[in-house]
């Protein structure tokens, strides 16, 4: 689907370079603090921390979740990069198994994969829906299980009338040009944890001429800021899109009985 790129864009674009500050910095006027406030907003959080990729933003939040040597992380066999952000902290992806329609992690998998080294649960949404995530937080919080969501592909879902990346301890979004709302590259954490985000931001910013803790740089610069603060003013109409070409793909196969529509549970609404 086309994107949109215009005069909004390349105003933000100006006032950057106009800034003569393209790197990240925080001060509360920087198009990063914009973006990452005006972001929190959209999905009903306090904090939006912004990433270089959400690659780096799972990674990110395994580090942070207490999960490491000899531990295990619960992810989904459907997409590979819960189990990519486990193995990049020396932890141990243990899989727990989908519902087959649609194809969402399954809770009664997640409880019975529990073992003594489980650290961290990370849940992927896909195509626009949620997992049950009233149910698996209520998992991670009987089981003091670090609860990290894998949104990259679900700016605008909600489970329960909450929108997705607000369930768990931290979420993950992507803003790679072929999601919901693209920067080219570019991605952003959402947490309502006080201490999450204080020890996130003495990592990232480094605290001075040395980080805090053994980290990497994982921070968005300011143009990519700035496209994705001016693309968040325009993801509605993209998902409206999606949503209209879902409806005329499921006319089109209304009919046929080799093809079957995907199933959308009733607790999830998407904008």
């Amino acid at each position: 689907m086309a994107r949109v790129f215009g005069e909004l864009e390349l105003g933000y674009f100006r006032e950057v370079l106009a800034s003569g500050k393209l790197g990240w910095h925080h001060e509360q006027d920087s198009m990063t603090a914009r973006f990452e406030r005006a972001f929190a907003a959209r999905v009903g959080v306090r904090y939006g921390i912004a990433r270089s990729s959400a690659m780096t933003a799972l990674a990110q939040a395994v580090s942070v979740s207490g999960a490491g040597v000899g531990s295990e992380v619960i992810c989904d066999p459907i997409v590979h990069f819960g189990a990519l952000a486990a193995i990049s902290m020396n932890a141990v992806p243990r899989f727990a198994d989908v519902r087959r329609d649609p194809y969402l992690m399954d809770p009664a998998s997640v409880r019975a994969n529990i073992s003594p080294q489980t650290k961290a649960l990370i849940v992927t949404h896909l195509w626009g829906l949620c997992a049950e995530l009233d149910e698996l937080r209520q998992i991670c919080d009987e089981h003091g299980i670090f609860m990290i969501e894998d949104c990259a592909h679900n700016v605008g879902s909600t489970w329960q009338g909450q929108h997705a990346g607000s369930y768990g301890d931290l979420g993950c979004f992507s803003f790679q040009q072929g999601k919901h709302l693209p920067t080219g590259d570019g991605g952003m954490m959402t947490t309502d944890r006080e201490d999450l985000y204080e020890k996130l931001y003495d990592e990232w910013a480094f605290s001075g001429e040395s980080p805090a803790f053994m980290t990497l740089n994982y921070r968005m610069n300011e143009l990519t800021a700035a496209l994705g603060l001016a693309q968040l003013s325009r993801v509605d109409g993209y998902v409206a899109e999606y949503t209209r070409s879902l409806h005329l793909l499921d006319e089109a196969i209304r009919d046929c009985a080799w093809l079957r529509r995907r199933h959308v549970p009733c607790l999830l609404y998407t904008s």
